[in-house]
């Protein structure tokens, strides 16, 4: 079982795979454009930091969580727009600090290729751990130290992701390893580094 597809780090979002699943999460206090890491199945090997480089094609579907219009582009607006319906509380500076970072050509926009780069070069084993604790804050609403059903709940649907409560009650099922109906930090940072199959 996926707990869908999370992301750490930079732009994040959920990645959509075969099994029941909602979207990435985004970056949380201090937005960076978040670094996408798939959520491996549970029962996967824990892997190194290297291996928690995302994939091409997770990268491709990060992109397009962005990219709302599908002009193959990435606009200020629609990076505020994730942010918002993430209820990350992003200021117009951090905003601009993220477009500027990643938009290495000064167009005003991140193409495929400025967003491929900003989520993937230097990483290290402290930047995915804080990237980690980032993603798991902007699911844990009201920063007890787990993700409740309820929590994966809403913000999913603020997303747009379209996931039954009884499904997220499975995911957070296949995650929770202590069956408290809720995944801690530690159960989160073994699903997100698990070496998937």
């Amino acid at each position: 079982m996926r707990f869908k597809g999370v992301s750490t780090g930079r732009f994040s979002l959920r990645r959509k795979s075969p099994a029941v699943q909602p979207p990435p999460p985004a970056a949380a206090a201090k937005p960076s454009i978040v670094k996408s890491a798939a959520l491996p199945a549970a029962s996967a090997k824990p892997s190194s930091s290297s291996d928690a480089l995302p994939s091409r094609r997770e990268l491709e579907e990060v992109f397009r969580k962005f990219d709302s219009n599908g002009d193959g582009k990435i606009s200020r607006s629609e990076v505020s727009s994730v942010m918002s319906a993430l209820e990350c509380s992003a200021t117009e500076e951090e905003i601009d600090r993220m477009m500027k970072e990643t938009d290495s050509n000064n167009d005003g926009f991140i193409s495929f290729d400025e967003f491929v780069t900003a989520n993937t070069k230097g990483v290290d084993a402290a930047r995915v751990m804080r990237d980690l604790e980032s993603a798991f804050k902007m699911y844990d609403l009201n920063n007890d130290g787990r993700i409740s059903v309820e929590e994966l709940y809403r913000v999913l649907k603020n997303l747009g992701e379209v996931s039954t409560f009884q499904e997220c009650q499975q995911m957070i099922k296949g995650v929770d390893s202590n069956n408290r109906d809720s995944v801690s930090f530690e159960d989160f940072k073994a699903m997100m580094t698990a070496r998937r199959p």
